[in-house]
Protein backbone atom coordinates (compact mmCIF):
# COMPACT_ATOMS: atom_id res chain seq x y z
CA UNK A 1 0.00 0.00 0.00
CA UNK A 2 1.11 3.61 -1.05
CA UNK A 3 0.16 6.45 1.17
CA UNK A 4 -1.17 9.40 -0.45
CA UNK A 5 1.10 11.97 -1.39
CA UNK A 6 4.09 9.25 -0.91
CA UNK A 7 6.36 7.62 -3.92
CA UNK A 8 6.49 3.82 -2.76
CA UNK A 9 5.20 1.94 -0.04
CA UNK A 10 6.95 2.42 4.01
CA UNK A 11 9.70 0.21 4.78
CA UNK A 12 9.79 -1.50 7.68
CA UNK A 13 12.21 -3.46 9.97
CA UNK A 14 12.86 -6.93 9.63
CA UNK A 15 15.15 -9.21 11.10
CA UNK A 16 14.93 -11.18 7.64
CA UNK A 17 18.76 -11.38 6.40
CA UNK A 18 19.04 -9.08 3.36
CA UNK A 19 20.85 -12.08 1.05
CA UNK A 20 18.02 -14.64 2.15
CA UNK A 21 17.14 -17.15 -0.35
CA UNK A 22 13.90 -18.01 -1.10
CA UNK A 23 15.04 -21.34 -2.89
CA UNK A 24 14.90 -23.56 -0.08
CA UNK A 25 11.21 -22.70 1.11
CA UNK A 26 9.09 -25.77 0.66
CA UNK A 27 6.62 -25.94 -1.85
CA UNK A 28 3.10 -26.73 -0.89
CA UNK A 29 0.82 -28.55 -3.37
CA UNK A 30 -1.77 -27.35 -5.06
CA UNK A 31 -2.78 -30.72 -6.57
CA UNK A 32 -1.01 -30.30 -9.72
CA UNK A 33 2.41 -30.17 -9.27
CA UNK A 34 5.16 -31.82 -7.28
CA UNK A 35 7.40 -29.83 -6.72
CA UNK A 36 9.38 -29.74 -2.87
CA UNK A 37 10.93 -26.01 -2.85
CA UNK A 38 10.08 -23.00 -4.60
CA UNK A 39 13.72 -23.14 -5.90
CA UNK A 40 12.66 -26.18 -8.22
CA UNK A 41 9.92 -23.93 -9.59
CA UNK A 42 12.81 -21.73 -11.13
CA UNK A 43 15.48 -24.46 -11.75
CA UNK A 44 15.78 -25.15 -15.19
CA UNK A 45 16.45 -29.20 -14.71
CA UNK A 46 12.56 -29.73 -12.44
CA UNK A 47 10.76 -27.09 -14.89
CA UNK A 48 12.57 -26.93 -18.34
CA UNK A 49 10.08 -24.91 -19.84
CA UNK A 50 8.76 -22.88 -17.04
CA UNK A 51 5.32 -24.72 -17.98
CA UNK A 52 4.62 -26.71 -15.27
CA UNK A 53 1.86 -25.49 -12.91
CA UNK A 54 2.35 -24.47 -9.16
CA UNK A 55 0.98 -23.44 -6.06
CA UNK A 56 1.05 -19.73 -6.42
CA UNK A 57 0.98 -19.14 -2.37
CA UNK A 58 3.96 -20.88 -1.71
CA UNK A 59 5.87 -18.63 -4.19
CA UNK A 60 4.14 -15.80 -2.34
CA UNK A 61 4.41 -17.18 1.35
CA UNK A 62 8.60 -17.44 0.48
CA UNK A 63 8.39 -13.75 -0.94
CA UNK A 64 7.04 -12.17 2.51
CA UNK A 65 9.49 -11.53 4.91
CA UNK A 66 9.54 -14.41 7.68
CA UNK A 67 8.09 -11.78 10.49
CA UNK A 68 6.20 -9.83 7.81
CA UNK A 69 2.41 -11.66 8.42
CA UNK A 70 0.80 -13.13 5.26
CA UNK A 71 0.17 -11.94 1.77
CA UNK A 72 -2.65 -13.04 -0.49
CA UNK A 73 -2.92 -12.52 -4.26
CA UNK A 74 -6.59 -10.99 -5.62
CA UNK A 75 -7.88 -11.69 -8.78
CA UNK A 76 -7.11 -8.86 -11.89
Amino acid sequence: HVMPGELAPRRRATADLPDRDICNARCGSDGEDDFRTVGEIFDARTNPDRKRPFAMRSVMGALVDCDGGHLERWRA
